[in-house]
């Protein structure tokens, strides 16, 4: 019963570990995402106007030689009202009622050019708002596998040192070793991490002869990688080569044997999903 006990401590730690590590990822990415607000609001404050005040007033302006044409008119109906009095009220009505639609007519113009122009800002204002737009961490998908040891067993520092050479893991940071990818020649990025299980969840590189650990966690965030369908492949390779090696047992995230359900569940999961 103690052992079991122990057992479940430990790994109840190593999840606590796990926590903590992806919360300082999240942490970091709002922190960068914040210095992106800033610079972008800094260009957006550079951005002209798309359309004044004195546009319109021009827009206008040149609707206004509509009008003129209908005082022209009225000036004939004067003379024809000196001379017939009795026919001037019926001819001048139908002049007024052009120059009452010609007005309507030029108020309808002016303000079809005023909502163009609101158009055209609102449009502007669409267009822009993408750019602040970015991808948010609970998207990213955190995959994680444990290679827990046998009750009673222990994986010796110095093997689990012989072993991360052998599988490409580098030390690196947080205290926890990584396997690199590089892309197109250029420098190489995180892969994914093994951590320690047991609290802090770090490993004394210094003195590892003097060191032991009952269990690994194996991890990565599909946000922070490039092409995380094989880095999940990679992951459980190693994760399968490190089980053998220490005759361990290889689990879940939820602490069950890894099976190829789950396996299959986790892969379905990654299609298509990427970061950097």
């Amino acid at each position: 019963m103690e052992e079991n006990s122990l057992r479940l401590v430990l790994l109840g730690l190593g999840g606590f570990i796990l926590v903590g590590i992806y919360f300082y990822d999240v942490w970091q990415k709002k922190y960068r995402l914040k210095l992106t607000e800033r610079d972008d609001v800094g260009s957006e404050e550079k951005i002209e106007p798309v359309f004044s005040m004195e546009a319109a007033a021009e827009a206008s302006f040149e609707n206004e030689p509509v009008i003129a044409p209908v005082e022209k008119v009225t000036m004939p109906v004067e003379v024809v009202i000196e001379e017939m009095s009795g026919a001037v009220d019926i001819e001048a009505e139908p002049v007024e009622s052009a120059t009452e639609e010609v007005s309507g007519a030029v108020e309808i113009g002016t303000e079809s050019v005023e909502v163009s122009a609101e158009e055209i800002v609102e449009a502007v204002e669409v267009e822009a708002e993408p750019v602040e737009e970015v991808p948010v961490a609970q998207q990213a998908l955190v995959v994680q596998l444990l290679v827990v040891a046998k009750p009673g067993s222990v994986m010796a520092g110095s093997e689990l040192l012989a072993a991360f050479a052998d599988l490409e893991l580098e030390f690196g940071d947080m205290g926890v070793f990584h396997r690199y990818q590089s892309l197109d020649g250029a420098d190489k990025t995180e892969c994914f991490h093994v951590a320690n299980m047991l609290e802090p969840g770090t490993f004394p590189v210094d003195s590892m002869a003097e060191f032991s650990s009952t269990g690994l966690v194996l991890f990565f965030q599909s946000s922070d990688v490039v092409g995380s369908e094989q880095v999940f492949e990679d992951m459980l390779s190693a994760a399968r080569a490190l089980a053998k090696l220490f005759d361990a047992s290889l689990i879940d995230a939820e602490m069950n044997e890894l099976i190829d359900e789950k396996i299959a569940e986790i892969r379905s999961r990654l299609q298509g999903m990427s970061g950097l």
